[in-house]
């Protein structure tokens, strides 16, 4: 199930087959199967890594090839085998699931990105060929191979230190490499032609009405039920809220929570575990607590930070795999794609603009003329889609699907990916398109989960959640009265932090942080604030207890900045891995410019992240 695929159309007289030859150096894992295909001036590679017995996901012939990184559902509820190159271009808005792919025949290659967007493609377009690959790493090697410039992009990169991901934009750390919108699709034809097309389904979202929530549900249900037809076992995140709730509705509705194992990393007192251990008791379901990892390197975290994900994630998003290769996870995190994000509908679109990027950090290091051009770029993103005809309050709904959760899922994915399948019964475009149907009183108030979960399992729905409750007012108007519906949620016993890595990271990676953080002042100096960067180091080392005198004239100039970090150091943490990351992935580009020569293979090594 988890593969990485590369392929490439030659627009010159190299072969591409050569141009792919060493595509698998630069793979962070060494794959279990690879799969060649050529014909004429295209060529792609398929390297699998640990196969799960669910279905296939390559299939190969002197003629044809199909890939498909992820997994697809068909309207059905069953897995689909990777379409031809004639039926793919469609799949993006009928086939769900998280996906992308590539099909190459005779006379092209396709590769298409699903309406999740999770599963990336990138694209990198130039004179001398065209390549197509769902990590960034084989193809920051195919430009450096072939002497190709491979230049930061710092307008990304600064987009990263605002927010942490990209957004409103197709960059990524490499200038002239690009990530495919969700529903895009890039055909490299035997002619030389690259042509891009781009579908809009929320477009055919139907105007308000009834809904039919009994269809939703049934198709959840079957979702899920052909997951379960594979004989791997299965590992399913129980926690205290909505999204987890309305995966364990399908696992209940089905029967099979036996089968299954419930896990969480938590603190014994918190919220999440006392309710998740609550519900696995209730249904009968094996359920382990992992205690939250400390993470005191957090150089080697920087690293693998960048191997695995190309460096472009934040501090907040990073993860580890929680189960291994031959077992399927299931989580309920697109689930968070039917709940609005804010409540103020009487916000203008410059208003809008400067809220859908407000961030809570230690310190704004970003310049302030970058942070400004930020904001324009999402104004303009708004107004293309009022062009479109989307009414303003769909806007945040559809900044957080588009925008953020394309990366922010996405990159956690090229990482876990690689050592997991994972699934997502909760995303479905039907139920995304009728989500955007509902007034805004329901979107607000979260009316999916209720009325999925109220029709799966009931007995759910009764269960406390961890800080939070259904609106009465919304289940009022759902019609689906008859539930019994729990109005107390479940607090913590004790304020922890569900992540305790955090401060221990500072206190003991403080000197290795501190050298990075000098780096970064330098190497960032065209994206960061002057002086920001030492104000952050000063208010880090008092954080982790280790400020010296020569910090308290800057800690005396960064009040705020202290003020913040001191409440709540995950902010801290945030920016300061945030910088690291960068400067790393800097690193990381220069060392393969100086690794590689121009047009040739290579035999050495990968490159490894940097320290």
């Amino acid at each position: 199930m988890s593969l990485t695929y590369i392929a490439v159309a030659s627009h010159s007289a190299l072969s591409p087959d050569a141009l792919l030859a060493d595509a698998a150096d630069a793979l962070p894992r060494a794959p279990q199967r690879a799969f060649s295909w050529s014909v004429g001036n295209l060529a792609a590679r398929v390297y699998e890594y640990d196969r799960v017995a669910w279905h296939e996901t390559v299939t190969s012939s002197p003629q044809a090839i199909s890939a498909v990184s992820g997994y697809m559902l068909a309207r059905t509820g069953s897995l689909t085998a990777p379409p031809s190159s004639r039926d793919l271009l469609e799949a993006c808005v009928t086939v769900d699931g998280e996906w992308s792919a590539i099909a190459g025949d005779e006379t092209a290659l396709l590769a298409v990105s699903s309406a999740a967007g999770t599963e990336h493609v990138y694209v990198d377009c130039n004179s001398a060929y065209t390549a197509v690959s769902n990590r960034c790493r084989p193809l920051w090697r195919l430009r450096a191979m072939q002497g190709l410039e491979l230049q930061a992009d710092l307008g990304s990169i600064a987009r990263l230190l605002h927010l942490g991901y990209p957004f409103c934009t197709g960059g990524t750390a490499v200038r002239g490499i690009e990530l495919l919108a969700p529903c895009e699709s890039i055909r490299l034809s035997r002619d030389g032609r690259v042509e891009r097309t781009t579908r809009r389904p929320l477009e055919r979202r139907r105007a308000h009405g009834a809904v039919d929530w009994q269809a939703h549900a049934l198709a959840a249900r079957q979702r899920m039920a052909d997951v379960c037809t594979s004989p791997a076992p299965i590992r399913a995140a129980v926690t205290g809220g909505k999204d987890s709730r309305l995966v364990m509705s399908m696992l209940d509705a089905l029967g099979v929570p036996g089968r299954v194992t419930g896990y969480l990393r938590a603190p014994e007192d918190h919220s999440d575990f006392v309710v998740g251990r609550s519900i696995a008791r209730m249904l009968g379901l094996r359920y382990e607590r992992l205690d939250p990892d400390e993470r005191s390197d957090l150089r080697s975290s920087v690293q693998s930070h960048v191997k695995f994900t190309e460096g472009m994630l934040s501090a907040w998003d990073m993860k580890d795999a929680v189960f291994p290769g031959g077992e399927i996870g299931v989580h309920g995190l697109l689930g968070e794609v039917y709940r609005r994000k804010q409540s103020d509908p009487s916000l203008s679109a410059d208003e809008l603009a400067e809220s859908l990027l407000a961030r809570r950090s230690a310190s704004r290091v970003v310049r302030q003329d970058l942070r400004r051009s930020h904001v324009r770029s999402v104004r303009s993103w708004i107004a293309e889609l009022e062009l479109q005809g989307a009414p303003l309050e769909h806007v945040q709904d559809l900044f957080y699907l588009q925008q953020r959760v394309t990366r922010w899922v996405g990159q956690a994915k090229l990482h876990d990916g690689l050592w997991g399948a994972h699934v997502n019964p909760v995303f479905a475009l039907p139920l995304l398109q009728d989500y955007y149907a509902l007034p805004l009183a329901d979107r607000l108030e979260e009316r999916v989960h209720f009325e999925l979960t109220a029709r799966l399992s009931p007995r759910l729905a009764a269960q406390p959640f961890a800080n939070a409750r259904y609106a009465p007012a919304m289940v009022q108007r759902s019609g689906h009265r008859d539930v019994t519906v729990a109005t107390a949620p479940v607090r913590s016993i004790s304020r922890q932090e569900h992540f305790l890595w955090r401060k221990a990271a500072l206190r003991h990676s403080l000197p290795w942080v501190r050298e990075q953080l000098d780096v970064a002042r330098h190497a960032l100096a065209e994206v960061v604030e002057p002086g920001r960067i030492d104000e952050l180091a000063a208010v880090a080392a008092q954080v982790a207890g280790s400020a010296s005198t020569r910090d308290a004239l800057k800690l005396a100039r960064a009040p705020r900045v202290l003020a913040t970090a001191m409440t709540n150091p995950t902010h801290l943490v945030m920016d300061v891995f945030s910088l690291l990351t960068a400067v790393a992935t800097l690193r990381e580009l220069d060392s393969l410019r100086r690794r590689e020569g121009p047009a040739g293979h290579s035999n050495r090594a990968p490159a490894s992240p940097a320290a």
